[in-house]
């Protein structure tokens, strides 16, 4: 008999449109993809999707089971959705447009968290974030609002595994961290003020992997935090294994700092981005490849995404008309 897992998505219908916002939206998404598509695949799993947002968003997904439209306020609605299920994992957003986002959030993320202990599931996987304000006195709504949802499962003592997932190699090709075109054409620059600190990434698909992994091994990972890596490089080093395969295209660290990257994005959720780099900076990163490859041994790397990648990397430089090839970095 298959162990049923549930995926919860909840998301805002009517959330800010702006390309952060929506950076945030597709990680989201990007997240559940891969830990549905996983655990698909495995004999030993079944996955039901149980989200706010209408079906017609996921109809290219393939799923065991879907529950759309569901109010994420309403506790009767999500008992009924995950009743009876082995694992749920839980991923929840900020709406910006909401008179209190980050309280709004916080109640959605406590009351998921209220009906899997009422239900007593046996393991809760929470995608969380880090306290950013606590940290640095700065404010990062989009990452306070999980840490204080982490902190609540912690005082409820509900049995989950706390869950921090880094960028996405794919971030270089769609999103804010997509290399933007300088005046000179064949010279393209990431946009991430992350310093000369080094910046933990993975790629999509091995998020699903290790989540599986965790749901697999449940007495061990239970009641622990988990922070994610593939692999860890300066935000230069990134630019430079990326140019190896779009030369003559050369991808620069754009080397803004926070400052610089609101006014380059000047946006819904640009504070609260460029805050999260700069507590990166400052602060000690959680995330660990040990232990990643505890629970995947064969994380890929940065240079293999390259490898395996090169048509989409190619593919973000359709002005330019030469030939591309390997070749010298000028």
């Amino acid at each position: 008999m298959k162990n049923t897992i549930v995926v919860i998505l909840a998301l805002s219908e009517d959330n800010d449109g702006t390309e952060i916002v929506e950076w945030w939206r597709q990680t989201y998404l990007n997240h559940a993809k891969s830990v549905i598509d996983v655990l698909q695949s495995h004999e030993s799993f079944s996955t039901k999707l149980v989200t706010s947002v209408q079906k017609e968003k996921f109809a290219a997904w393939k799923i065991d089971d879907i529950v759309t439209g569901i109010d994420f306020s309403d506790s009767v609605l999500v008992n009924e959705a995950v009743k009876g299920v082995y694992g749920v994992f839980v991923i929840t957003e900020l709406n910006y447009k909401s008179h209190q986002p980050l309280n709004d959030e916080v109640k959605r993320g406590r009351l998921i968290a209220d009906v899997c202990l009422n239900l007593d599931i046996p393991h809760v996987i929470y995608s969380s974030l880090v306290h950013v304000n606590a940290a640095i006195g700065l404010r990062s709504d989009v990452c306070d609002a999980k840490a204080h949802i982490s902190d609540y499962m912690d005082k409820i003592k509900l049995k989950k595994t706390i869950l921090y997932v880094p960028f996405l190699y794919e971030d270089f090709t769609n999103g804010f961290m997509k290399p933007m075109r300088t005046e000179n054409p064949s010279i393209h620059k990431i946009e991430a003020p992350i310093g000369h600190i080094a910046m933990d990434m993975m790629s999509m698909r091995d998020v699903g992997v290790c989540v599986k992994s965790l749901f697999e091994n449940s007495t061990h990972w239970v009641g622990k935090t988990v922070a994610l890596s593939g692999d860890r490089m300066t935000l230069h080093e990134y630019a430079t294994q990326m140019t190896e395969t779009t030369y003559p295209i050369i991808i620069r660290d754009g080397k803004l700092s926070p400052e610089d990257f609101l006014k380059v994005f000047d946006v819904t959720g640009a504070e609260d981005m460029a805050n999260y780099f700069d507590y990166l900076t400052r602060s000690v990163q959680r995330n660990n490849l040990s232990t990643t490859m505890i629970l995947h041994p064969e994380i890929q790397s940065f240079y293999d995404w390259v490898n395996q990648n090169k048509d989409s990397l190619i593919s973000l430089f359709p002005h330019v008309n030469k030939n591309f090839h390997n070749g010298p970095i000028c």
